[in-house]
């Protein structure tokens, strides 16, 4: 009989996102599509690199433009090169349908970690009036 003595320690990655949620707000839905686009900002400020994907699939509104096997590099908020080191995922709102859309993104990380961003907008009608009817 042998007796082993495990120790172990583990800790959330270092991982920064510029939001955890974003809304597109109202967008005309025109015959003529007119996607909105914002960039979600990955920063790793742990010691190692980590590597990101995600498994989420395109929608009729939302597209989130991850590549799969995407590795962030370590970085400081003093770093001079931070801005190369910082990752950028498009993410696509093309309204389609007078609706409310939300879609919850969530990001692996290093295969172990689950981070997750809310995503909404909302397909309104295009509607011209005139002020003064006269």
């Amino acid at each position: 009989m042998y007796t082993f003595n495990l120790v172990g320690s583990g800790r959330k990655p270092g991982i920064q996102f510029s939001f955890h949620e974003y809304d597109f707000g109202p967008c005309f839905v025109l015959r003529t599509i007119m996607p909105r686009t914002t960039y979600l900002e990955l920063a790793n400020y742990d010691d190692t690199a980590v590597s990101i994907e995600t498994d989420f699939e395109k929608t009729n509104t939302i597209d989130v433009q991850l590549a799969p096997g995407q590795v962030l590099l370590p970085t400081t908020a003093n770093d001079p090169e931070r801005e190369k080191k910082v990752l950028k995922v498009p993410i696509i709102f093309t309204p389609r349908a007078i609706e409310k859309c939300k879609e919850t993104v969530a990001f692996d990380i290093n295969g172990i970690h689950k981070m997750s961003a809310v995503i909404k907008g909302e397909g309104i009608p295009l509607k011209l009036e005139l002020e003064n009817g006269e």
